[in-house]
């Protein structure tokens, strides 16, 4: 489905022509349909990305939207793999506390063995001698297909919730109390049955919160010297 599709299903449904429901007034109820369904999980499978790229020598900071696969957003890295080494998995620190642990110039240079993120830059800790191969996993933002009228970017199951909160929206605005229930019901309804189809698969957890896995303080200090000095 595309804006066109649902604007079509919706005036249709609620028998409403583009007087008495303007495009300006219904992309911004799809816009909220929208909302609702992507702010339930952050891991949705179509938002997955893996790509690569390769360090230079002594170069320790990345631009993250430079590196990000044409076309895209991220959203948030999952992990980042070192492929020179055999397939060592970086591991995620807070940037404040990179910084304060690699003033230190003994482990200011040598093999990654942590990575941070600020201001929209990639940080690798130590820093990189030589060229290093890296794949990461990320999580591309969503598209703003409204904006652009493009093909809705999310799971076809879920389509039609996009038409069911919008129709319960419009009867809310023309105060039909009963309908716009009855919609908003059944697209909660659709969209749980959706969400346990796709993470079905107990290798893919939902995850609801925008949270990343974080070593605390102690413990990834004592890590770190542990990968430096073996």
């Amino acid at each position: 489905m595309n804006l066109a599709d649902i604007r079509s299903q919706v005036r249709t449904t609620a028998d409403l022509d583009s007087t008495e429901l303007p495009n300006q007034f219904i992309d911004s109820l799809i816009r909220e349909a929208d909302t609702a369904i992507m702010s339930r999980a952050r891991n949705w499978p179509w938002l997955e990305q893996r790509w690569q790229f390769t360090t230079t020598d002594n170069d320790q900071t990345y631009d993250i939207e430079s590196l990000a696969p044409s076309g895209t957003t991220i959203a948030e890295i999952v992990s980042i793999v070192d492929e020179t080494t055999g397939g060592f998995e970086l591991i995620p620190v807070e940037h404040e506390f990179a910084e304060e642990a690699w003033r230190n110039s003994l482990l200011y240079s040598g093999v990654p063995t942590h990575w941070s993120q600020w201001a929209g830059v990639l940080y690798l800790w130590p820093k990189p001698t030589g060229a290093r191969t890296f794949t990461v996993r990320s999580l591309r933002r969503s598209k703003d297909w409204v904006s652009t009228n493009d093909t809705v970017d999310m799971d076809e199951r879920l389509h039609p919730a996009l038409v069911l909160y919008t129709l319960a929206r419009v009867y809310a605005f023309q105060e039909e109390a009963q309908f716009s229930s009855q919609y908003m019901q059944m697209f909660e309804r659709h969209v749980y049955m959706v969400m346990q189809e796709i993470f079905r698969n107990p290798q893919r957890p939902l995850v609801l919160g925008r949270g990343v896995n974080r070593i605390g303080n102690d413990a990834w200090v004592r890590s770190l010297w542990r990968l430096s000095f073996p």
